[in-house]
């Protein structure tokens, strides 16, 4: 009868579940966070504008926000300087809305296509573009300084194993042999009785 033996320590595994787990939880977080800062050209609940949903502009386009904003904005004013009251006012809310959006970037895009940024909705879409562009490449960032740290981490990890050295040790019919990572291997013989 041959009796065969493996004995190892296979802690590598673990560590590696750990550190990936830890890295993957700090992904899963960052993912959440970014979350509340996209924003949506439409609001899934058919509303015209929500915190994270629907253009400014299109709520500004409508009758019952213009008639409020005149009277509560522009007493005093002829229609043309209320118009250009609520132009900035437009502006300066779509500016505060996509506060990540590169406004250079924005304004190359309109150069590009005389016109396109000429309608007020049609900018401001491409403001959210460049608002939710930024926030996924925050995303990216975080997620590869977090990934790259989880690279550092396990490559530390082996170092530490390769220097103390991974002992297995097999044992087949009275013959022990035992063998490290830096490839040294001793035979040891146990008589059989």
């Amino acid at each position: 009868m041959t009796l065969v033996m493996l004995s190892a320590f296979a802690v590598t595994g673990c560590k590696r579940d750990e550190i990936d787990d830890r890295a993957d939880q700090k992904i899963n977080a960052v993912r959440a966070d970014s979350n509340e800062f996209y924003r949506a050209p439409t609001c899934p609940d058919g509303a015209v504008l929500g915190p994270k949903c629907g253009l400014v502009t299109v709520r500004a386009g409508m009758q019952d926000f213009q008639a409020s904003f005149k009277t509560q904005k522009c007493s005093g004013l002829d229609d043309a300087a209320c118009a250009t009251k609520l132009d900035l006012a437009v502006e300066s809310w779509v500016t505060a809305r996509y506060n990540l959006a590169v406004v250079a970037d924005v304004d190359k895009i309109c150069a590009k296509t005389p016109g396109r940024c000429d309608d007020a909705t049609e900018w401001e879409k491409v403001m959210l573009k460049s608002h939710d562009d930024a926030v996924q490449g925050l995303d990216e960032r975080r997620e590869y300084t977090i990934n790259e740290r989880r690279d550092q981490e396990q490559a530390a990890r082996v170092a530490r194993e390769q220097e103390a050295g991974f002992m297995a040790t097999v044992a087949v019919g009275g013959a022990v042999v035992a063998a490290n990572s830096r490839h040294h291997v001793r035979v040891i013989v146990i008589q059989a009785p």
